[in-house]
């Protein structure tokens, strides 16, 4: 099967190299000529945007939310045919998967969102994926999940939009697990006791602990004090989760901890830097490429 991709960046070449393991031929585009020479170099075939339609039935998009995913999908759209399936896996609003599922669906052509998380590590070890949008069409697309996905690592979740819906609140999760952590070892490093080994206690408490996750695992590198000096402390925030409180209040539920994550990342912007924000900033960087 021949799969084209939107969007070769981190996750679009992270894509790319799973969908090539499991034997697909991969069709891409980007606006940077670097990232297509990337794209190029791990197998693929670059394509103006316009020719993904000719050469694909199923096309990727994995760019920024907003106006470039509405552009890309209208640029499709005019060369697509009544088999193409247009799959967002970026971080878009839910309410904006639902519009591009109706006008799309006007043009028998079909559209699934796609929630994806894993990060840069998701290349290696597969990414997690939720799916909104027909189901029928889903189960079309379910062996280019399974390549994409860990082993039972994706899921249909519910109508248009459900998929970006379920990541946004994931993407809120992240917020509160990262400063949780980020508090806790704050609190271990000034403390009563100045001299604990923060790296050590992040790799036993991975060791069975009920605290124990990937995030963890990546502490124990972030902790090294010679990694935290590297980064200023600033950390930056994502739309989803100012969308994620939108959607609480709406339907007046409370989400405190959620909320003074994001606040504790703002001031951070504004100069309030702690060994806990450095932490935040690392933890993003090595999870998800994000810049320091």
């Amino acid at each position: 099967m021949k799969i084209g991709i939107v969007g070769l960046g981190k996750m679009g070449l992270g894509f790319t190299q799973r969908l090539l393991n499991a034997g697909y031929t991969v069709y891409g585009y980007d606006t940077q000529l670097q990232s297509q020479n990337f794209f190029a170099a791990q197998g693929g075939k670059a394509v103006p945007l316009d020719e993904l339609p000719t050469h694909t039935h199923i096309i990727i998009v994995l760019v920024p939310a907003g106006t470039a995913v509405s552009d890309v999908i209208e640029a499709l759209k005019k060369h697509a045919h009544h088999h193409t399936v247009i799959i967002d896996a970026g971080n878009s609003h839910f309410s904006d998967s639902v519009k591009h599922y109706e006008e799309l669906r006007k043009s028998a052509i079909q559209f699934l969102d796609c929630g994806t998380s894993g990060g840069i590590l998701g290349a290696e070890t597969g990414y997690s994926l939720t799916i909104g949008g027909d189901k029928k069409t889903f189960t079309l697309c379910k062996p280019v999940f399974a390549a994409l996905a860990q082993e039972n690592g994706y899921v249909h979740v519910g109508p248009a939009g459900a998929g970006h819906y379920v990541k946004m609140v994931h993407n809120s999760i992240e917020y509160g697990l990262l400063e949780a952590y980020a508090e806790g070892f704050n609190l271990l490093k000034h403390g009563d006791y100045k001299d604990l080994n923060l790296s050590e206690i992040a790799h036993i408490w991975n060791q069975g602990a009920i605290i124990s996750s990937q995030l963890l695992a990546l502490s124990e590198y972030a902790l090294m004090e010679k990694n935290l000096e590297k980064t200023s402390g600033i950390v930056a925030e994502t739309e989803t989760v100012r969308w994620s409180i939108e959607n609480a209040q709406k339907h007046a539920i409370s989400i405190p901890v959620i909320k003074d994550a994001l606040q504790v990342r703002l001031e951070s912007q504004k100069g309030s830097v702690s060994f806990a924000t450095k932490y935040i900033s690392l933890m993003r960087h090595l999870f998800g490429g994000h810049k320091l």
